[in-house]
């Protein structure tokens, strides 16, 4: 979750009034603020372009002009105000795609994307192949910013591994991300300032940084609960995947134990397959098979929650949420990682998906 204070939070509990900022920035240009009408910010974990939205803008040609400039960074921050001051935080910093004008009635609309748009349209010029020492965190580093000149990055990633000799990536940096990072136990991706972090992937035992409820001060307006079947998972699988001979192990398997209730002596083997490039050893891929099965304890469980927005939460942070008494139904307590999120920037509401789990493979 993005840093704010406890005023920010606790305010969000009980009528307050939001504000919007947008900003656009040519290339080598000042900064030009942009009221915004209206808008939605999505955030899908499960995208390399993580945070996209539409926005429609008050403007005319001139403010269309400007959006439509080649390598313009669209910022928008959002916040609440406290009588003469106000508290604002980034949502979204990227880029515009299909700016639309309408004429006559003074607004343009634009469809945005993060600067995973950017690494995506910045494919290596020559194939990447970094030393063997380099650490796979570095690489990942090097890969983002090779596509974008001044890229800041941050990363609080423990994984210490070496890329290893002879590894090599052809054009699409997010095909060399993604194989790092799986082999990092990591996930790398834009955050809403616009810089790059690189981050050990998320686990349920982390403390919940938000709680969603119902009655006096709470913020729940609605939910629902989904247990899809067509993704219990028993055993995970990581398969060598480097081509120049290095990984001389064979595929390594960790399995759920035959008490758990999605063993394969109950439902069948339900594998899920993780190709590796990068790990040198056989008992290294099994304690990253270990790794990825840990994630999947519990039952695959989704929640789809309507609340009253909180702009600083992030995919990957650790939720409660408490259902209220309803009827027959006794409330309910979850601790879900936030998977993808729906922010409206005029309601001051937001949409949330959530699930039990990790997900191991996109």
């Amino acid at each position: 979750m993005w840093n704010v204070s406890n005023r920010f939070l606790e305010a969000l509990r009980y009528p307050h009034k939001t504000v919007t900022t947008c900003t656009i920035t040519p290339p080598g240009g000042a900064a030009t603020t942009v009221k915004v009408k209206a808008g939605t910010i999505t955030v899908n974990s499960k995208s390399h372009v993580r945070r996209q939205g539409t926005v429609t803008l008050e403007g005319n040609s001139t403010v269309f002009e400007l959006i439509a400039t080649p390598g313009a960074t669209f910022t928008i921050q959002h916040g609440l105000a406290f009588g003469n001051s106000t508290e604002l935080i980034p949502v979204f910093t990227g880029e515009v795609a299909n700016p639309r004008q309408e004429f006559g009635d003074g607004s343009v609309t634009v469809t945005l994307a993060d600067f995973g748009t950017r690494v995506s349209r910045n494919k290596f010029p020559t194939p990447y192949q970094p030393t063997g020492v380099t650490t796979r965190v570095a690489a990942i580093s090097a890969v983002a910013t090779g596509a974008i000149t001044g890229l800041s990055v941050s990363t609080t990633a423990t994984d210490t591994g070496t890329v290893g000799d002879g590894k090599l990536w052809a054009e699409n940096r997010w095909d060399a991300i993604r194989d790092l990072t799986t082999d990092a136990e990591a996930e790398a991706f834009f955050y809403p300032d616009g810089s790059f972090l690189i981050r050990d992937i998320p686990t349920l035992t982390d403390s919940p940084v938000w709680v969603v409820n119902a009655g006096d001060g709470g913020v729940l307006k609605g939910a629902a609960r989904f247990r899809p079947t067509n993704e219990l998972v028993n055993r995970v699988t990581v398969r060598p995947s480097a081509t120049d001979g290095s990984q001389t192990w064979t595929p390594q398997s960790a399995n759920l134990p035959d008490a758990d209730l999605r063993s394969a002596d109950r439902i069948g083997v339900a594998p899920v397959f993780v190709d590796s490039p990068t790990i040198t050893t056989a008992a290294g891929a099994l304690l990253v098979a270990q790794t990825k099965l840990n994630q999947l304890t519990g039952m695959v469980e989704t929640l789809q929650i309507d609340s009253v927005a909180n702009p600083a939460l992030e995919c990957g942070d650790v939720i409660r949420v408490i259902t209220p008494n309803l009827n027959r139904e006794a409330g309910r307590v979850f601790q879900h990682f936030i998977e993808s999120l729906s922010l409206n920037l005029s309601s001051g509401s937001m949409f949330l998906t959530t699930r039990s789990q990790v997900d191991v493979n996109e």
